[in-house]
């Protein structure tokens, strides 16, 4: 059986899961991260991703978007795949079709970058 690990949308996982073939397992599936926050040295938040989710189980979100949230702001969403190993890593840039971050200039004659 062939494992692969999925940064990226649902339409990725899901075309496995559709299919007659059953030769291919998905250990891990992240979703709903930017390739900005994968790509930065520096977290958002400075804490395991664990942390967080024990923090927000007073909010009415499900665990899955819990997780993924917690991962975009802890930068740890590689590190989650790579806990669990596969053949195969897919990297879904479906969420690239959306604005990612825009520079605008700021009050001191600067520029500053808002992150979507």
């Amino acid at each position: 059986m062939t494992s692969i690990n999925i940064l990226g949308t649902c339409i990725c996982r899901d075309v496995f899961r559709v299919s007659d073939d059953k030769d291919y397992s998905i250990p891990r599936f992240v979703q709903s991260v930017s390739p900005v926050t994968v790509a930065i040295s520096e977290p958002v938040i400075d804490a395991d991703y664990i942390s967080i989710l024990e923090e927000q189980k007073e909010y009415p979100l499900n665990n899955f978007d819990k997780r993924n949230i917690a991962l975009e702001l802890t930068g740890q969403a590689f590190d989650f795949l790579d806990e669990e190993k596969a053949d195969w890593l897919m990297i879904d840039m479906g969420c690239c079709r959306y604005e990612l971050m825009a520079i605008a200039p700021d009050q001191n004659g600067g520029r500053s970058a808002i992150y979507h």
